[in-house]
């Protein structure tokens, strides 16, 4: 949702859907920009962002299951979508805009980067033991005894008979 949001907020300012007028408009429109960046390097699977800990978390898990082709794919399946990126990332820093100027919508900018420091914080706070507590949920949710009882013992709470 970063990315396309950032991207809709360039289009808005420059009332275009053509990739290649986006060209620049990372150092025109700083705010929008650096959300791009974040949503990009998010779904590359830098840390500290979350991405990283979910690309991780597979390739680990792939590994201890003795599955050395999964954890090939995932390496290969980060390549590709580095590669695909890369290109959002040229035309948005690396070329030179066509244009000087450019009010940068706040209306929708303020969204983008609240976004953005959403995944820089999340990414940050599954450094600091959010991860454990995310691996006991997933076992919880794995192992359905407790699962299933807890959520029975929910709905009887709330609809009581």
């Amino acid at each position: 949702s970063l990315l396309f949001l950032s991207v809709i907020a360039m289009e808005k300012s420059i009332n275009s859907r053509n990739i290649d007028d986006l060209a620049g408009l990372g150092r025109i429109l700083p705010l929008t920009g650096f959300s791009i960046a974040i949503g990009v390097l998010n779904l590359i699977g830098i840390p500290p962002l979350g991405g990283f800990y979910s690309k991780f978390m597979l390739y680990q898990v792939a590994l201890e299951a003795s599955q050395p082709v999964v954890a090939i794919a995932i390496v290969v399946a980060t390549a590709i979508t580095l590669m695909g990126y890369m290109k959002l990332l040229y035309i948005v820093f690396g070329k030179t805009a066509a244009r000087e100027k450019l009010k940068e919508p706040l209306t929708v900018s303020i969204p983008v980067v609240l976004l953005a420091l959403i995944c820089i914080a999340l990414g940050l706070t599954l450094t600091i033991g959010f991860m454990d507590i995310l691996k006991e949920l997933a076992i919880a949710a794995y192992n359905h005894g407790p699962y299933t009882k807890v959520f029975y013992d929910y709905m009887k709470m709330l609809f009581p008979r």
